[in-house]
């Protein structure tokens, strides 16, 4: 948690810790509960901004600003009434995308800005399904493939590989192969076609891993070809 603060004019226009004005002067300090967090969108920052009795008592609200991000009344501003010990509170909703979203607190034509890092969320685990399971022995039949991410809180930030592959068939006849082997995942859930090449039957598997951050995650799903499960 930081705290900072700067002194300027309540006459005058927005001003920042490097030039204060002249004048009547009151005090601006603007908290952040978390500098970093994660980009789920469902976490909740929450922005403190206080000013001192002086000041506070000509200046009955403050006005939020965020970029990149909203206020959990759905909007980029909010004003915020400022209480009987001169703060004000603001709550900020994690964007999905990771991002550095600068935040400011406004009264009176005095300002501050503070920013809060937003690092990427990852997936807990992937959930890797085929429809149909069973296939027809012919080439070009298939089955669609479909590696869904699972977070135990919030969304998964767009952003890293989803690799698709055929693995460990149950013969060394059967061929196949996948339509998208490789891929930037921008959603939550990415998806290839298992595709037969040849008329022999047994069953392969269709690997899906992840990669983002350093950080592989992989799962994978059965498929049969011209013979049950």
């Amino acid at each position: 948690m930081r705290l900072v603060g700067i002194l300027a004019s309540a006459g005058c226009g927005i001003a920042d810790s490097s030039s204060p004005a002249a004048g009547n002067r009151g005090l601006i300090s603007l908290e952040v509960s978390a500098s970093i967090d994660t980009a789920d969108n469902v976490r909740i920052d929450t922005l403190t901004a206080t000013v001192d009795t002086a000041f506070k008592t000509t200046n009955a609200a403050v006005a939020f600003t965020t970029t990149g991000s909203t206020f959990t009344n759905g909007q980029a501003s909010i004003s915020v009434p400022v209480d009987s010990s001169g703060k004000a509170r603001a709550l900020l909703r994690a964007p999905q995308d990771a991002a550095v979203i600068n935040v400011t607190a406004v009264a009176g034509g005095v300002a501050r800005t503070q920013s809060i890092v937003f690092v990427p969320a990852l997936p807990t685990w992937l959930n890797v399904t085929a429809s149909p399971v069973v296939v027809a022995p012919t080439a070009g039949s298939g089955s669609d493939v479909t590696a869904t991410f699972v977070r135990e809180r919030g969304a998964v930030s767009p952003g890293g590989f989803m690799r698709f592959a055929v693995t460990s068939p149950s013969n060394g006849q059967v061929s196949a192969r996948v339509s998208v082997d490789s891929m930037i995942a921008g959603s939550q859930s990415a998806g290839t076609r298992l595709i037969v090449l040849g008329t022999d039957t047994g069953s392969v598997f269709v690997r899906a891993a992840y990669t983002r951050d350093g950080r592989t995650i992989s799962d994978s799903v059965r498929i049969a070809i011209g013979t049950g499960l």
